[in-house]
């Protein structure tokens, strides 16, 4: 399975962050950063990751984002989810929108989309694109 070889996490939460540098650093092959949702832009430019992973309160910095690196996927995950928060995570660009996961399905999606990053495959899904 391929994993991905740059993760950025935007949050404010810095316990969410550290678990997540945890589990994908120790676990998987790969470098984790974690940056402020005011630095994420920047963050994005200079790091250059594989896989961007934002909480629910950084919806908005999605489209930026995305603007930032097109082609990298954009994780949005919250402790809380609603019905509008994932309405919210489609239309500004999310490629998934997830429920506080486990370490195993952080792994998981992670390592899912990094392999579609990486052979540029278009996966579709209503309401979600990604290259």
């Amino acid at each position: 399975m391929t994993h991905p070889s740059r993760v950025l996490i935007v949050a404010d939460d810095r316990m969410a962050s550290s678990r997540a540098i945890v589990v994908l650093g120790a676990d998987i092959d790969c470098s984790v950063m974690t940056t402020r949702p005011g630095d994420a832009r920047e963050s994005a430019r200079s790091f250059a990751p594989e896989i961007i992973v934002v909480d629910a309160a950084s919806l908005d910095l999605v489209p930026s984002l995305r603007a930032e690196r097109p082609a990298v996927p954009v994780l949005a995950v919250t402790s809380n989810p609603t019905v509008e928060q994932a309405i919210k995570a489609i239309r500004v660009g999310a490629s998934d929108y997830l429920e506080t996961f486990t370490d195993r399905e952080l792994r998981g999606h992670a390592a899912r989309l990094s392999a579609a990053f990486r052979d540029e495959t278009l996966v579709e899904r209503p309401g979600f694109a990604m290259r």
